[in-house]
């Protein structure tokens, strides 16, 4: 049962009180070595973390701990919805949660 003025809708239901922006763009060399971390699988420049304005950014609970799951998905429902409601449409990349990315080719 949700506390009194906190629905199920609401971030700190699930115990989300902030939020961190873990990365946007990237240049050459943080997508190198996003690369070389196996953090990215896109070559410099076809990341969309690449782009100016940049079309992803990584997004997680904060404090970021890992091992909350429920918490990164809250949190990325949450944000697609915001950008339903803006008419903005997202690539929904269930597998790697922290990433947001613009439907856009």
């Amino acid at each position: 049962m949700a506390s009194k003025g906190i629905d199920e809708g609401d971030l700190a239901y699930v115990g989300i009180h902030d939020m961190t922006v873990l990365c946007g763009y990237r240049g050459k060399t943080e997508q190198d070595q996003a690369v070389a971390d196996g953090a990215s699988e896109s070559p410099w420049p076809t990341s969309k973390h690449n782009r100016v304005p940049s079309d992803a950014v990584d997004v997680a609970p904060y404090p970021v701990v890992w091992s909350e799951v429920k918490k990164f998905e809250a949190l990325h429902a949450y944000i697609a919805g915001i950008a339903h409601a803006l008419g903005i449409d997202l690539y929904d990349i269930s597998w790697d949660r922290p990433h947001i990315q613009r439907n856009v080719p």
